[in-house]
Protein backbone atom coordinates (compact mmCIF):
# COMPACT_ATOMS: atom_id res chain seq x y z
CA UNK A 1 0.00 0.00 0.00
CA UNK A 2 1.57 3.36 -1.14
CA UNK A 3 1.25 6.28 0.71
CA UNK A 4 -1.35 8.19 -1.47
CA UNK A 5 -3.45 5.35 -1.21
CA UNK A 6 -3.61 5.92 2.60
CA UNK A 7 -4.04 10.24 2.68
CA UNK A 8 -6.76 9.18 0.48
CA UNK A 9 -8.43 6.66 3.30
CA UNK A 10 -7.86 8.86 5.57
CA UNK A 11 -9.52 11.59 3.80
CA UNK A 12 -12.32 9.37 3.58
CA UNK A 13 -12.66 8.14 6.95
CA UNK A 14 -12.80 12.08 8.26
CA UNK A 15 -16.04 12.76 5.74
CA UNK A 16 -17.59 9.38 6.80
CA UNK A 17 -20.33 10.60 8.93
CA UNK A 18 -22.59 8.74 10.99
CA UNK A 19 -25.91 10.25 12.26
CA UNK A 20 -27.62 9.35 15.72
CA UNK A 21 -31.53 10.43 16.27
CA UNK A 22 -31.82 10.33 20.36
CA UNK A 23 -34.43 11.96 23.04
CA UNK A 24 -33.23 14.03 25.86
CA UNK A 25 -34.78 12.13 28.61
CA UNK A 26 -33.30 10.84 32.23
CA UNK A 27 -32.10 7.28 31.17
CA UNK A 28 -31.81 6.36 35.39
CA UNK A 29 -33.12 8.33 38.33
CA UNK A 30 -29.90 7.10 41.05
CA UNK A 31 -26.83 8.67 38.66
CA UNK A 32 -26.84 11.75 40.01
CA UNK A 33 -23.87 12.11 42.25
CA UNK A 34 -24.00 13.51 46.10
CA UNK A 35 -27.65 14.04 46.22
CA UNK A 36 -27.76 16.99 43.64
CA UNK A 37 -31.16 17.36 42.21
CA UNK A 38 -31.20 15.77 38.49
CA UNK A 39 -32.17 18.17 35.87
CA UNK A 40 -34.77 16.69 33.76
CA UNK A 41 -34.51 16.25 30.15
CA UNK A 42 -36.99 18.11 27.73
CA UNK A 43 -38.17 15.40 25.71
CA UNK A 44 -36.95 16.51 21.99
CA UNK A 45 -35.58 14.31 19.51
CA UNK A 46 -32.47 15.77 18.10
CA UNK A 47 -29.47 14.19 15.37
CA UNK A 48 -25.87 13.62 16.35
CA UNK A 49 -23.49 13.61 13.71
CA UNK A 50 -20.25 11.57 14.57
CA UNK A 51 -17.18 9.19 12.84
CA UNK A 52 -17.77 6.90 15.83
CA UNK A 53 -19.48 3.85 15.33
CA UNK A 54 -22.70 3.00 17.30
CA UNK A 55 -21.43 1.33 20.93
CA UNK A 56 -18.25 3.44 21.42
CA UNK A 57 -18.70 4.28 24.86
CA UNK A 58 -17.27 7.59 24.43
CA UNK A 59 -20.37 9.05 22.07
CA UNK A 60 -21.76 12.04 23.63
CA UNK A 61 -24.34 14.03 22.70
CA UNK A 62 -25.75 17.84 23.13
CA UNK A 63 -29.45 18.79 23.13
CA UNK A 64 -30.45 22.43 22.38
CA UNK A 65 -31.91 22.50 25.96
CA UNK A 66 -28.40 21.99 27.59
CA UNK A 67 -28.44 18.96 28.75
CA UNK A 68 -25.49 16.41 27.61
CA UNK A 69 -26.20 12.34 26.97
CA UNK A 70 -24.11 9.11 26.42
CA UNK A 71 -25.60 7.50 23.50
CA UNK A 72 -25.19 3.82 24.94
CA UNK A 73 -26.82 0.92 23.31
CA UNK A 74 -27.27 -0.44 26.62
CA UNK A 75 -29.28 1.95 28.47
CA UNK A 76 -30.87 4.69 25.91
CA UNK A 77 -32.77 3.92 22.90
CA UNK A 78 -31.33 5.82 19.73
CA UNK A 79 -31.91 5.32 16.22
CA UNK A 80 -28.15 5.54 13.63
CA UNK A 81 -28.72 6.74 9.97
CA UNK A 82 -26.34 7.30 6.95
CA UNK A 83 -28.13 10.55 6.31
CA UNK A 84 -28.55 13.98 8.25
CA UNK A 85 -31.84 14.37 5.98
CA UNK A 86 -33.14 10.92 7.14
CA UNK A 87 -31.96 11.66 10.63
CA UNK A 88 -34.01 14.82 10.62
CA UNK A 89 -36.96 13.43 9.46
CA UNK A 90 -37.03 10.74 12.20
CA UNK A 91 -36.88 13.13 14.88
CA UNK A 92 -39.39 15.52 13.54
CA UNK A 93 -41.83 12.61 13.15
CA UNK A 94 -41.21 11.32 16.70
CA UNK A 95 -41.43 15.75 18.25
CA UNK A 96 -44.68 15.85 15.87
CA UNK A 97 -45.93 12.11 17.33
CA UNK A 98 -45.06 13.24 20.53
CA UNK A 99 -46.81 16.66 20.66
CA UNK A 100 -49.79 14.87 19.48
CA UNK A 101 -50.33 12.89 22.82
Amino acid sequence: MDIEQVVNDEIVMQHNRRYYAFRCEIVRENMRPAGKKQRGGCGLWSVKASKYEMDNKHLQANCPCGRRARLNSKTRRFFMYDTREAAELHCSEENRSGDEE
